[in-house]
């Protein structure tokens, strides 16, 4: 019989097809990303677990947080209407003459928590930032290091709970960026401080 085409490939018609469609479909499935538009300015996503901000200080929230600027180039960071994190500048005169460094150990490594060293300068910052933050004569419990992010990194420890903050030098004054322990991820925090430092400290 002319112009028949052998049962045989008949046969393999459709097991041939449905291989065809299932690799068309798998190549589909992996030429796919999933993308997660961008917050819109101002507002962040607090909906991540991550552990890095401190050693046992672990960030769940699920709330939003926002971030509202403030004057001369602070900002204040608030999760769910409750104030989380902020800036401020404090006042010290040669302030960006200060060497942090020398009042680690040489052989620290950045972001390596260290005990800062009895009085000078970076004593003086870190007393007025105390001041600031939690009144006149405070002395926190507090753990202060180098850092990468920043030229000192102080977490301080009261009963109200925790906050890291990190100090930038600047002129005759020192930008204090602060958030509470807990609340926010690293990532986030990152995010804060990348969007909301003023340009010269970035």
């Amino acid at each position: 019989m002319k112009g028949a085409i052998p049962m045989k490939f008949h046969s393999l018609r459709l097991p041939a097809a449905l291989a065809c469609l299932l690799l068309a479909l798998a190549l589909c499935a992996c030429g796919q990303t999933q993308e997660t538009p961008p917050a819109p300015s101002g507002v962040g996503s607090a909906d991540q677990e991550d552990t890095t901000p401190s050693e046992g200080m672990t960030a769940t929230a699920s709330q939003d947080y926002r971030v509202t600027p403030g004057e001369d180039g602070t900002y204040t960071v608030t999760l769910d209407g409750v104030q989380v994190g902020g800036s401020a500048w404090i006042p010290y005169p040669g302030a960006d003459q200060v060497d942090f460094a020398a009042y680690f150990d040489m052989n620290d490594i950045p972001g390596e928590w260290e005990p800062v060293k009895e009085g000078g300068p970076v004593e003086e910052i870190l007393q007025a930032m105390w001041a600031q933050r939690l009144g006149p004569g405070a002395k926190p419990e507090h753990v202060a290091s180098n850092s990468t992010v920043a030229d000192l990194e102080d977490s301080i420890f009261t009963d109200q709970g925790g906050e890291t903050h990190y100090l930038f030098a600047e002129g005759d004054r020192v930008y204090d960026a602060w958030f509470q322990e807990g609340a926010l991820t690293a990532q986030q925090m990152q995010a804060v401080l990348d969007t909301s430092l003023p340009e010269n400290l970035a």
